[in-house]
């Protein structure tokens, strides 16, 4: 039955009998499934192609007296001398003539990443002119150059937020809910990065118990030393009831004074919008289901990400200012 037709959402549990990922071949995922060794909700990572960067550099160098600059660690261009074999066959498709590219590194090391590298780019650029004096020098950025380079936009663009951050109150006591990967990378986001309190995790996913340990020792190397209430649960109804009783356990009182864990916001899916309601708190869906906003493109990895959520997050909080 269509989870649509049906008067109440299923369990969480229930929803997640899917491999979202799985590291390794179909064979192999077929195998271990029939052996019944593949639990529910696995999420794994593998690389089964080539980086992108070598067939670009490869088209790049089969340009008639050109150089190619890779700006970024050495070991970038490991494997370029195999992209000779289509530099050969490039140019001798196109001129008839067959000749090896060549291949330069800025060969940034971890200082060069912190501090941007720009010093041994100029000398590298400066250094093929005089000696190779090609007509065209392609500087193709390897992936330590875009992280420094998104690094430093990404705090920049955060300078001005500062001010308004302090100034409105935007800091909240927060609860997620959601499965191992978004909940565990949101919790240190939001502790780590925005400065917010998490103060009980939910984990949704069907997890063994060595899995469980994982989790919480990643949740347990926050940079505040902090540790927040970490709980294993899949039902929503059970969800509510122990994020519920966390708040009310930690409320502490010095005579007519209380600590409410006030201001509050909880980060889960459209199932934990009652539970927003009934804590008083701003409420974001970032995690399935999502049925209370249209979601086009609107990712949350890397630095662009993490702008959106901040973007998200304040919005939630000011909507009704």
């Amino acid at each position: 039955m269509s989870y649509f037709l049906q008067k109440e959402a299923p369990k969480r549990e229930q929803r997640l009998n899917a491999c979202i990922a799985s590291g390794g071949t179909l064979s192999d995922m077929t195998n271990r499934k029939m052996r019944c060794c593949v639990p529910d909700g696995e999420r794994t990572f593998t690389q089964n192609n080539i980086c992108l960067l070598l067939p670009a550099l490869g088209m790049m160098n089969s340009i008639p007296n050109s150089v190619v600059l890779m700006h970024g660690a050495v070991g970038c261009g490991s494997s370029s001398h195999g992209g000779n074999i289509g530099v050969r066959a490039g140019n001798n498709h196109r001129w008839g003539v067959i000749k090896d590219g060549t291949w330069l590194s800025t060969a940034l090391n971890e200082s060069d990443v912190i501090c941007g590298g720009e010093e041994k780019l100029e000398a590298a650029i400066r250094e093929i002119d005089e000696h190779y004096k090609p007509m065209i020098i392609f500087v193709v950025a390897g992936i330590e150059a875009v992280i420094t380079t998104e690094n430093q936009r990404y705090y920049k663009l955060l300078e001005p937020l500062t001010d308004c951050y302090n100034d409105m109150d935007l800091q909240r006591y927060a609860a997620v809910v959601g499965d191992s990967n978004y909940a565990t990378a949101i919790t240190a986001f939001l502790e780590n990065d925005f400065g917010w309190l998490p103060q009980v995790i939910i984990i949704t996913d069907t997890l063994m118990e060595e899995q469980q340990e994982r989790i919480v020792n990643r949740l347990s190397s926050l940079k505040s030393g902090r540790i927040p209430k970490i709980i294993f649960k899949g039902d929503s109804t059970d969800i509510a009831k122990s994020i519920k009783e966390h708040w009310e356990g930690s409320q502490t009182r010095y005579g007519k004074y209380v600590n409410a864990l006030s201001p509050a916001f909880v980060v889960g899916s459209s199932l934990d919008r009652p539970l927003a309601q009934e804590l008083g708190a701003a409420h974001l869906s970032i995690s399935f289901p999502v049925s209370n906003r249209a979601v086009i493109d609107r990712g949350y990895t890397g630095y662009q990400g993490g702008l959106r959520l901040i973007e998200d997050l304040i919005s939630a909080i000011i909507v009704n200012r």
